[in-house]
């Protein structure tokens, strides 16, 4: 619900406002707001993230009241809560939900059917101050509690629907927390509560949400007049119309990104909608032309040529992306082979490449027959030997594939039984292919297993893209690590190790500083926090005729090592040199572009806030075991724009390759430990032998 796309966008709105005045944001919610279970909540919360991430021009707050519900007449109602009042009083403009877990637990008395009324009740009143401007409902987040009293099946066959039908009568945006933290795991303290990494996925998303780039007004339907029906698509409008006789469906995003993007969906509608969920919280639109039982056939073409033709006349982007599932892969790699330049990206999931594979001939082609007969009906085939090769298969233009170059994105399990990946996809992958392995079990009797558990891998692709990712390799922001696994002592985290860095780099005031992240960790040096720190000696020994610090810390990408900077003691050490090390932890997340722009903006942080200190940037050492490991194609490439670049007269750019590697380009497993990423100490010995001459060097000049 957004009151000022009456007059303009919200991005403009943000671009415009008064840097004077803080766009306040309320986290208005339960237990997950307020930071149940999270280690230092009042640092580790997801809107004490999100105010970090968001800087200075908002403010956020938290009004998270634990174990609070929604029911306007229940004891623990947020409406009796002090928070409530204190959140209208604060007059934000910004006003995210967050309840349905404890609603969840007390499901079967009778209270859930005032859940969706007394919810949209709260929203309105929100929404209904003069400040507001837009409303954000957030779902629940999976539980694991498995003989507890939060039953998962509750929350996501009863309470999702219904905040999914307050997002939607509200016209409110809504942001599907639920898909992104249902891997488990470190996203959480225990089978319920969040932990600091879990939150930090909620902020991001919302970060992500509240900055892509939009236009306001905009709705292909309305401006093309064709008669529609409308419904609830997990929050979003649903308009069901039709073209030419045939049945077409369009989900739009509450507000329209910049340039129009929409993404055309193949087979299987309404099945794994997350991705098609988190593409719309990023303004992106969803396609579909029915063409069941066409096969990829010519008829099937010329649907897709009329839907395309609709969507680019009414609007929308000239170039789509597009997701297919299953044998719908077959329409939209025929239609695609020849149109390379109408497409951006294209996502396969389980796809059907090559029909003689299957169902054509070579696994279990008896019990396909039904199937091969109305596959070459629609091809217009009447007679065919079984033996004889479908020749409509995609798979026959794998030679205009090499040539097009489009990417790719492969989702498909080994453990699918009538799906051979040999024979069926693995000729597909191009050069600009990333391939992407699931072992999931498909259902019993169920012929194809869908999508990733976590999908924000997949709608990053589609983003990178599309042309609007949002890259927080650039974004400042601290970290939310606590775990014995990241090499620091009992009961220690992120902060803690942020907060001796600086008294040390205050109390010291060294000649050198190692930036970096576990890697530069484990040199040691004269912090407390850390167990066993592997090359402390080594590093100890090489530099001992240098003062320096250790300020490398466990999983930190550039962004934290660039909020360190500015909230530490780095400016009033003023070290005569900063040897940075980064990068290889944001490679799961962003692209090689990405990471060298984030590197870049790290080094110009450092020139900017202390001119008369030295750099060395190594950017990320080697990574991947294999030559061929993706990691190691992303180190690859982060280092060629590091080659290119134009640095500062007082940066020093080294990078370390070869040196680390066997003849056969693997990583020297002497030097490495089996993660391919961590070194061994005689790793740390090669790496001290390589930076001190160019240390000594460097630190001659002066």
């Amino acid at each position: 619900m957004n009151k000022f796309f009456i007059a303009l966008s919200i991005g403009l709105f943000f671009c415009t406002i008064s840097f004077a005045q803080q766009i306040r944001v309320a986290c208005i919610g339960n237990g997950l707001t307020y930071g149940t279970g999270i280690n230092k909540r009042e640092l580790n919360s997801y809107p004490a993230q999100l105010q970090r991430i968001l800087g200075d021009n908002y403010l956020v707050r938290n009004f998270g009241v634990e174990g609070s519900t929604i029911y306007k007449d229940d004891e623990k109602s947020f409406r009796k809560s002090a928070q409530y009042q204190a959140s209208l009083d604060f007059e934000p403009e910004i006003i995210i939900f967050s309840f349905g877990l404890e609603e969840a637990k007390i499901t079967g008395n009778g209270q859930e059917v005032n859940f969706v009324k007394d919810y949209k009740e709260m929203v309105f009143r929100y929404f209904n101050l003069p400040t507001a401007l837009r409303t954000i409902v957030l779902t629940p987040a999976p539980s694991f509690d498995t003989f507890g009293t939060l039953d998962n099946r509750v929350i996501k066959n009863t309470i999702m629907p219904a905040i999914e039908e307050v997002a939607f009568s509200t016209s409110s945006e809504i942001v599907n927390i639920y898909s992104l933290l249902s891997s488990g795991g470190a996203n959480y303290a225990d089978n319920i509560n969040l932990s600091a990494i879990g939150a930090n996925k909620i902020a991001r998303n919302i970060y992500e949400i509240l900055n892509y780039r939009s236009e306001h007004d905009f709705n292909i339907i309305y401006q093309t007049g064709l008669e529609n029906t409308k419904s609830n698509f997990h929050g979003y409008t649903q308009y069901d119309f039709e073209l030419f006789g045939w049945s077409c469906k369009l989900v739009s995003p509450r507000h329209t990104a910049l340039g129009r993007p929409w993404i055309w969906r193949s087979g299987h509608w309404g099945d794994y909608t997350d991705l098609d969920q988190q593409l719309l919280q990023r303004g992106i639109h969803v396609a579909y032309i029915d063409t069941e039982g066409l096969f990829g056939n010519s008829e099937a073409e010329d649907r897709w040529f009329r839907l395309y033709d609709f969507m680019t006349k009414g609007g929308m982007d000239k170039k789509v992306s597009i997701e297919s599932y299953g044998i719908g892969s077959l329409e939209a790699m025929n239609w695609s082979v020849n149109n390379k330049d109408k497409i951006k990206a294209i996502y396969l999931d389980e796809p059907l490449l090559d029909l003689n594979s299957w169902p054509g001939g070579t696994k279990k082609a008896s019990e396909e027959i039904d199937i091969r007969k109305k596959v070459l009906r629609a091809h217009g085939i009447k007679n065919s030997k079984k033996e004889e090769p479908f020749m409509f298969s995609p798979v026959n233009s794998l030679e205009k594939w090499n040539e097009n170059q489009i990417p790719f994105f492969v989702v498909y399990s080994k453990l699918n039984g009538k799906i051979v990946p040999e024979e069926n996809i693995k000729k597909f992958l191009s050069v600009n292919a990333v391939e992407k392995l699931t072992t999931e079990h498909p259902k019993e009797g169920v012929f194809e297993s869908f999508g990733l558990e976590d999908p924000s891998e997949l709608s990053g692709f589609i983003l990178d893209h599309t042309g609007y990712p949002i890259n927080f390799a650039e974004i400042p922001s601290a970290g939310f690590e606590f775990r014995s696994a990241a090499g620091w002592k009992s009961g220690a985290d992120w902060w803690d190790n942020h907060r001796e860095i600086s008294a040390r780099i205050k109390t010291t005031s060294p000649h050198i500083i190692f930036l970096g992240n576990s890697i530069t960790q484990g040199i040691g040096g004269g912090r407390t926090l850390l167990q066993n720190p592997v090359g402390g000696n080594v590093f100890q020994s090489a530099f001992s005729k240098y003062p320096w610090e250790n300020a490398g810390i466990s999983g930190d990408r550039i962004g934290q090592m660039m909020f360190r900077i500015t909230d530490g003691e780095f400016v009033k050490g003023n070290p005569r040199l900063i040897v940075i090390t980064a990068g290889v932890n944001d490679f799961p997340e962003e692209s090689a572009e990405n990471v060298f722009n984030g590197i870049q903006k790290l080094v110009a942080l450092v020139e900017r806030t202390m001119p008369d200190t030295k750099i060395l940037i190594l950017g990320p050492l080697p990574v991947g075991i294999e030559a061929n490991h993706p990691w190691r194609k992303k180190f690859e490439d982060v280092h060629a724009k590091m080659e290119k670049a134009t640095w500062g007269d007082f940066v020093t750019y080294r990078k370390f390759y070869s040196e680390f590697l066997t003849a056969d380009k693997k990583l020297n497993p002497t030097f490495y430990a089996k993660d391919g990423v961590h070194l061994t100490l005689e790793g740390y010995k090669r790496w001290a032998e390589l930076l001190q001459p160019e240390v000594n060097k460097i630190l001659s000049y002066r």
